[in-house]
């Protein structure tokens, strides 16, 4: 759903590094893997939602990856970073964004409903879902 978000836009491209991988895939092994694709000078940063971060010390080795790249967080709608653990607050960067309120469970919600996700996704990513049947509840 990646690529089909990002096809055409020649600025973007998808690494396939954690689907490519066999087993259980961990964010400091996909960034272990691309220090060893773009060398050790190569700044890699980890952008994410700021949420993301309340369970970060369950993350496998978490101290590690912090170490291994930057962390670009950015704010949720109505999140308070009070919730993030002071020692992973000092060491990420946090970015303010305008929110617009849409979040991967919003989307599963809105979809096993059977409302709509037009406007929040791109087409070719609704079609995808509808055609696969993603995300419907239950019969």
């Amino acid at each position: 759903m990646v690529c089909l978000a990002t096809e055409g836009h020649p600025t973007f491209r998808v690494a396939r590094a954690e689907i490519d991988r066999p087993g259980r895939s961990y964010a400091v092994d996909t960034v272990r893997e691309f220090r060893e694709q773009y060398g050790a000078d190569a700044e890699i940063c980890w952008v994410l939602g700021a949420d993301s971060l309340i369970d970060f010390e369950i993350w496998k080795d978490g101290d590690a990856l912090l170490d291994m790249c930057r962390f670009i967080a950015v704010t949720r709608p109505e999140y308070d970073l009070s919730r993030v653990p002071d020692a992973i607050r000092e060491k990420a960067e946090f970015f303010t964004i305008t929110g617009i309120g849409i979040s991967s469970t919003d989307m599963r919600a809105r979809i096993a409903e059977g409302r709509s996700i037009r406007y929040r996704t791109p087409a070719s990513v609704d079609a995808y879902i509808s055609e696969r049947g993603l995300y419907r509840a239950a019969s």
